[in-house]
């Protein structure tokens, strides 16, 4: 599978689907300029290690870049990469701040806008994937009409003409009363071929869940979705749904 084993689960974050939900936090920022990458990792397999550290650390690695250029200007990357959770996440920070120079490093996440994958891209250690091309053949939801407490699944097939690289992928789901909630998954990227995911979402037989129609919004993107910046796109999407009776 070209999924990474990272999920995310988001509920209630905001109308209209993906590049709309994911632009809570993201649209508000000024477009990055393409700039030239920092730093020398090239190991294919750092990749997932290194989204995964800043996906739980970005936060804190900010603060800690705020305090040390308050209070230490002489600081280095043994200074920045220490505190952390575990011994394995000090290592990796202070693995990508040496390859990229300390300063390079901070400067890095002082942009507006700088989400892990696209951080790990500028630091070299996931590849930028030139022209990714995805179309979406067919999306199924099986059943197609069920009662509150049935579980469903999305089928979503898709057609890669270039290879995806790193990115996100899955859906958003809309109920009679609007957005009910977002699941991203992180992927490692496609190859040019046909490919097919299947999700399954569980319904209560609650309020939670009212009967009426249900809109099922399927997106693969190249990058975060919603960013904005250069190696960020919706390759495809699409649209599939079940009722509730």
């Amino acid at each position: 599978s070209s999924r990474m084993p990272l999920m995310m689960e988001r509920t209630r974050v905001g109308p209209l689907l993906f590049l709309l939900a994911c632009c809570t936090l993201l649209c508000g920022a000024t477009p990055l300029p393409s700039t030239v990458s920092v730093g020398t990792i090239t190991a294919v397999e750092a990749c997932g290690t290194c989204i995964s550290f800043l996906e739980v650390n970005q936060p804190n690695l900010l603060t800690k870049i705020a305090a040390i250029n308050d209070t230490s200007p002489t600081a280095t990357c043994d200074h920045l990469c220490t505190g952390f959770n575990t011994t394995e996440d000090n290592n990796e920070c202070l693995k990508l701040c040496v390859n990229a120079g300390f300063t390079n490093f901070w400067q890095l996440f002082e942009q507006e806008g700088m989400d892990p994958m696209y951080a790990c891209q500028r630091l070299n250690v996931c590849e930028v994937v030139m022209n990714p091309a995805a179309t979406t053949s067919s999306l199924t939801c099986i059943p197609a009409t069920g009662a509150p407490g049935d579980t469903f699944r999305f089928i979503a097939q898709f057609d890669v003409a270039n290879f995806t690289g790193i990115g996100q992928m899955g859906y958003a789901l809309y109920g009679p009363n609007g957005l009910m909630g977002v699941h991203l998954d992180n992927t490692e990227g496609y190859t040019p071929g046909k490919h097919g995911v299947t999700f399954e979402r569980a319904t209560y037989a609650n309020s939670t869940y009212p009967k009426g129609n249900y809109v099922v919004y399927f997106t693969l993107c190249a990058g975060q979705c919603g960013a904005r910046h250069p190696n960020a796109e919706t390759l495809c999407d699409g649209e599939t749904g079940f009722v509730l009776s």
